[in-house]
């Protein structure tokens, strides 16, 4: 078997770890493996309504970012106690072959100690609780197959931020299947740090794949950057993409009860139900980005409504 480029990456941004991953697939021919860490982010997939899949309020106020990437599957939450990986590969098939790169991941984790095994098709568990969400990319005769390793993640912003559909949406988006996690951490034999983790899984990873480390290449960087600029970075992409979908909520604001209902097509409300003590409001909302910051600013200075963006969530 030939060896697979490992591209070293230090960045904790998950946008740019996004962008980057993305040129390595889509413009690059050498297999590879990519393996990194990013800061608090709801990472969801390309296929999803972000509305409906992460409480969009208390990730504003965790200070948590939301990514859209660009494989299918369901949200998951990253921190700084997850890890990330990718194998990039040539493939004849079209098909999804998630034990071609799930039984080798068994095999690293079996030099911890570890007895993981295949969840639902797409992951891997100890016993019964999940500690790894997989997903695939096919194009151009190449597969990128990506995980994560939930190794000392903090589990109470994973169940707070990214734990399934909520009760307000309508849509026909590809909602996530929650299962009952753990961390890696909690079931080996000797306490490491997610740094020691992390270079031990390099070290097991590089038994069972083998690596040849190279530096990210100056036009890989480039093209990563305006991929980030042009991309990652924007409402059209993060929230943009979320297919259309209705919402409706009963809320009490100001000591009035009245029910918020609109439709979104592109994350903009396209139409909305009069609200009976704000004339005029439904009408002004329209074609509104249902982005927090640029809502509540709206809402705040045209009609004196702070707060009342959070209760459109």
């Amino acid at each position: 078997m030939n060896p697979l480029r490992l591209v070293p990456n230090e960045s904790h941004d998950p946008f740019y770890n996004q962008a980057l991953e993305e040129v390595l697939f889509e413009e690059g021919t050498q297999d590879t493996a990519f393996v990194w860490r990013n800061e608090p982010s709801v990472i969801c997939g390309r296929n999803q309504n972000v509305f409906c899949e992460v409480c969009l309020p208390k990730a504003q106020e965790r200070g948590v970012h939301l990514v859209r990437r660009m494989s299918g599957g369901g949200t998951v939450y990253h921190d700084l106690g997850n890890i990330n990986y990718s194998i990039l590969q040539k493939s004849e098939s079209i098909e999804v072959d998630y034990p071609r790169f799930l039984r080798p991941m068994c095999q690293v984790l079996a030099s911890f100690g570890l007895h993981a095994t295949i969840l639902m098709g797409n992951g891997l568990a100890l016993g019964p609780h999940k500690i790894s969400g997989n997903a695939q990319r096919m194009a151009k005769g190449r597969v990128m197959h990506h995980g994560t390793l939930l190794f000392s993640t903090d589990l109470s912003a994973l169940h707070e931020l990214a734990d399934g559909q909520r009760m307000h949406y309508a849509s026909k988006a590809t909602p996530s299947a929650p299962h009952p996690v753990t961390n890696i951490k909690d079931h080996l034999s000797e306490d490491l740090s997610v740094e020691e983790f992390f270079e031990r899984l390099l070290a097991a990873m590089d038994r069972v794949f083998s690596f040849e480390r190279e530096a990210v290449r100056p036009e890989e960087e480039r093209r990563a950057q305006e991929l980030l600029a042009r991309k990652y970075r924007t409402f059209e992409w993060t929230f943009g993409k979320s297919p259309a979908f209705s919402f409706r909520r009963e809320v009490l604001f100001q000591g009035r009860q009245f029910l918020i209902a609109y439709e979104a097509k592109k994350g903009r409300i396209v139409s909305m139900a009069p609200l009976k003590d704000y004339p005029g409001l439904a009408d002004a909302l329209l074609g509104q980005r249902l982005d927090l910051v640029s809502l509540e600013a709206f809402l705040s200075v045209r009609f004196g409504l702070y707060g009342l963006s959070q209760l459109f969530f």
